[in-house]
């Protein structure tokens, strides 16, 4: 979960030049949830807040560590939609409630 918890933390201090605090406020997540991530991983509802508060986030970057951390609009592999807002390149829903399983 360090390393998810890391991700996160360069998404919202180096691309949107945000404070911990600020992000958790944008995405309507308490503050400390960042930082509880480390602890007991993130939860399939931060995730989606995340998401919908971010759709330009790729959640399987986040997630896993692969692919780019920016959602690009021309990738051609199999993707859900996760709140009709974010695409996620993975193969569906199921799958990234897998790979955070097995994250924790």
């Amino acid at each position: 979960m360090e390393e998810f918890k890391n991700r996160l933390l360069k998404f919202c201090t180096e691309h949107l030049c945000l404070s911990q605090n600020s992000f958790e406020d944008k995405c309507g997540i308490a503050h400390g949830t960042i930082s509880s991530i480390k602890v007991k991983g993130p939860s399939v509802d931060v995730l989606a807040k995340i998401s919908s508060a971010y759709p330009e986030l790729n959640l399987n970057w986040l997630v896993s560590g692969r692919g780019e951390m920016l959602v690009k609009e021309d990738v051609a592999t199999p993707a859900v939609s996760i709140n009709s807002i974010q695409t996620v390149n993975i193969g569906n829903w199921s799958d990234l409630v897998q790979l955070l399983k097995d994250r924790v």
